[in-house]
């Protein structure tokens, strides 16, 4: 049940670390935002695999889909924010 829930559970968690890296490094271009989530899933759930025990095939894949689903996430957010629409994007 638990390794069920570890990638899923790290999307809040890697939207965070990517908000962290784009004002670490400001001149990241926006069109890495994507791949960064995606780094930073699969650095995660590798970790986690890691250390519970898990297959890496394993982390591997829940990480590809925990950072695509940030970065879904990320982008969503972004659309649904009232002062984004008002400002146009």
């Amino acid at each position: 049940m638990l390794k069920d829930l570890i990638g899923l559970a790290g999307v809040p968690f890697v939207v965070a670390l990517v908000e962290a890296t784009k004002v670490t490094f400001p001149e990241l271009d926006k069109r890495f935002y994507a791949p960064v989530a995606v780094a930073w899933g699969l650095a995660l759930n590798l970790l986690a695999a890691a250390v519970l025990g898990l297959p890496y095939v394993e982390g591997a894949v829940e990480g590809v889909a925990a950072g695509l689903a940030a970065a879904g996430l990320y982008s969503a957010a972004k659309a649904a924010w009232p002062a984004n629409r008002a400002a146009g994007g």
